[in-house]
């Protein structure tokens, strides 16, 4: 039994694809589970690359993006260096009325100067 890891997930969590975090199991955490899987093995992005939850700085508030992405080459992961920006919604939640998740996607990318992506999905 040497070497085998067991983990148990409590009722209620998922565990994180990228950082291995119990998170709450909602609709909208399996849209991020989905996006983070495509991200790793479809788009081939390093799991270090990726940042889950990542609090910005907006004037005095600070919110925290579902998904945010750096370059491979990035050793300052801080807000300035940001150039992907990912919101995640539920799936229940149509496009065509998504005009308040875009406006907030597009705060936290004007937040970030060098961020050079937003996806927003459900």
């Amino acid at each position: 039994m040497s070497g085998i890891k067991v983990i148990v997930i409590p009722d209620g969590k998922i565990c994180d694809y990228i950082n291995g975090k119990f998170r709450n199991d909602t609709p909208e955490e399996h849209v991020r589970q989905t996006i983070e899987k495509r991200l790793v093995n479809e788009h081939k992005y390093s799991p270090s690359q990726i940042f889950i939850e990542y609090t910005l700085q907006l004037g005095s508030r600070k919110p925290r993006a579902d998904i945010v992405i750096f370059d491979k080459d990035c050793t300052s992961p801080t807000q300035e260096n940001v150039k992907l920006i990912i919101e995640c919604k539920k799936e229940t939640v149509d496009a065509r009325n998504a005009k308040d998740s875009v406006e907030q996607l597009k705060s936290y990318m004007s937040a970030c100067p060098n961020c050079e992506w937003g996806m927003w999905t459900s």
